[in-house]
């Protein structure tokens, strides 16, 4: 606040080169400042997201609300929700849905062999789903197939057999 009347004072003596180098040292100044705010702004955000995202992780199979998440980060549940899928590209929810389908992944594809082949109402319960047909719908609709094709197709695939039409 000090430099502006000390620019202005040098400009109006026509002694541009101070005049211009103290402008130049407040808008250095301002920018430093921006600078911090952002980056403070930026680490912050960042804590919020691996805060949400480790705990879906570790949670991906309970129930649990936007509204919990929001308490864990000490944020409100709108804030919490655009700055995770600004910075994930998905929602807390959609994130939680494919994290879940992503498990079932693994499970069926890890679980294929007739003698260790999981039950899909065992599946859907391991990932959170307590309806085993809301989970095959979600299944389908992220994955394109349904959990008994995905691994009647996985099985083909590693056993070496020509995939039969479905």
């Amino acid at each position: 606040a000090q430099l502006y009347p000390l620019i202005h004072r040098y400009a109006n003596q026509d002694d541009y080169p101070i005049a211009n180098a103290l402008a130049r040292a407040v808008v250095l100044i301002v920018y430093k400042v921006i600078r911090s705010t952002v980056l403070d702004a930026n680490k912050e955000k960042s804590f919020l997201v691996e805060r949400v995202r480790n705990y879906i992780e570790e949670h991906y199979a309970e129930n649990f609300s936007l509204a919990e998440l929001s308490e864990l980060v000490r944020s409100n549940e709108s804030y919490v929700s655009h700055v995770f899928k600004r910075a994930t590209g998905y929602s807390p929810q959609q994130y939680i849905l494919r994290r879940r389908i992503g498990k079932a992944q693994s499970l069926l594809i890890y679980t294929s062999l007739p003698l260790t082949a999981l039950p899909l109402t065992e599946i859907s319960a391991r990932v959170g789903y307590d309806d085993s047909n809301y989970f095959s719908r979600a299944f389908k609709k992220i994955v394109g197939l349904s959990p008994k094709i995905y691994r009647q197709r996985w099985r083909e695939m590693s056993s070496g057999s020509a995939p039969t039409d479905v």
